[in-house]
Order: C-alpha cells, then structure tokens, then sequence
C-alpha cells in the first residue's frame, strides 16, 4: 500500500514539474503552423493585421508561393482566409524575423516591392495589397560612415598695420592639417601668396608662392601654419590681394 502510494505522489510531481517546465518555455518559431511566432515572418489575410495567418520562417526567400491547392503556400491560422493561397491575397504582415523583409509584386523576387524592418508590422501598400508574389529576407547594409570634419584649410588670414618707418606691413597666412581631407586627398604642403599690383608709380610686388613647412605623413594631426610678408607705402594706398593653394600632395 505505501508502496502505491509513493509511486503514485512521485508520478504527480512529475507531471506537475512539465506542467510547470513547459509553461515557462518561451515562444518558439514554429514551421508553418498558423501562429505568427518570434523569429517568425508572417502574411494576414485582411488589414490590420487580422483574418488568418500564413506564418514563414525568419530567413531565406520564397520565389513563388504558388497559385493552387494543395501544393500552394496557405493561410493557416484561424479567420477570415483559413485555407486561400497566399499568392495575392494578403492584406497586412507582422516581421517578427530578425532581418528586414522585401515583398515583390511577381514572382521570381521581382517587380515592385516593399520592405518591412525588423519587428515592423502594417499593411501592405496599395500596390501590394493581395498582389504579393515572393519575399525575401535581408540584411540591411549598415548605414555610410559619417563624413569627415571639414578640413581646416582656410583663405589667408591677411591683415596689416603701420610700422615705425612709415610702411605699411601686410601679413598674410593659412593653416592646414595632412589628415584632413583636401579634394579626397591628404595634403603634404601648401603655399601662402601677397601680391601687390597696378600700384601707379609704385611697382608691382609678389611674394611668390611661399612654402615654410611639410607634413610628415597622411595621418599627421599638427596644424601648421604657412605665413609670408610684404610691405607697402601708404602714400598709394595699392591694391593687395593673398591668396593660396596645395603645393603638394601625399
């Protein structure tokens, strides 16, 4: 009798521990069976996400779902729609996949689409809705890398002031950093340049192209700074002009 008795109390804990076991199990992605599960890409058969189901696994691509029963892709679930092909009769999808879907208006991945993120669920577009006719799953490309800051190149700082002999000092300069960027490439040198022109009786000037410092390679992070000089008379007050440019590039 004690013998009964503990098999017994043994064989009801046991099934209580399965009860218990399998209503702690999380929802699985299941093949086909009528329930949109996570991991899971899913059609309904009306808008709003209601009416049947056709649930499809969370990877690969479906070319052609085929256009009659019984070797057709079906809605399985119950609703409105239990039973129809899935070919042209879909209203609305849940992406519970962890890749993007891209439904084609024909067959063969073709035509028309639309794409549904991750974890996105809505109804199809007016062009798609019940005219889908294949989908695949995909990874989206991560996004383009931001673009570099913009270089610290600049047009000559000119400046000038009076000096103790009666000439006016003109300066003139420009800073640069290798790895920045200049036209897509890393610059190795540039110049500075004053010119003084059409001066009436005082003659033309030009410092020429100016070159004071290089860069030591493309990654190089110092801002150098590239000046020059010229002197002029105040009595004329002649028309002065700097410029710049790349002298030379990595």
């Amino acid at each position: 009798m004690l013998r009964r008795t503990a098999r017994a109390l043994l064989i009801s804990f046991s099934a209580i521990a399965i009860i218990l076991t399998t209503g702690l199990t999380p929802a699985y992605a299941a093949s086909r069976d009528g329930a949109c599960d996570d991991g899971e890409f899913c059609y309904y058969y009306n808008s709003g996400n209601t009416g049947s189901i056709s649930d499809f696994s969370g990877s690969g691509s479906i070319n052609d779902y085929g256009t009659s029963q019984p070797s057709c892709y079906d809605f399985k679930g119950a609703g409105t729609g239990k039973g129809q092909c899935v070919k042209n009769h879909a209203a609305s999808v849940w992406n519970k996949s962890k890749q993007s879907v891209r439904i084609y208006f024909n067959s063969g991945l073709k035509g028309y689409y639309q794409d549904f993120a991750p974890g996105a669920r809505g109804n199809l577009d007016s062009t798609l809705k019940n005219n889908n006719a294949s989908h695949s799953h995909f990874t989206l490309n991560p996004p383009p890398p931001p673009p570099p800051p913009p270089p610290t190149y600049a047009a000559p700082y000119f400046y000038s002031w009076q000096d103790g002999l009666g000439n006016i000092h003109h300066h003139a300069y420009v800073t640069f950093k290798a790895s920045d960027l200049h036209n897509g490439r890393h610059v190795k040198k540039v110049y500075v340049r004053i010119q003084r022109q059409n001066c009436w009786l005082y003659p033309d000037n030009d410092t020429g192209q100016v070159f004071s410092v290089s860069a030591s390679s493309p990654s190089d992070t110092t801002t150098y700074k590239v000046e020059t000089d010229l002197y002029d008379s105040p009595n004329f007050k002649c028309p002065m002009s700097s410029n710049w440019g790349v002298a030379e590039y990595f």
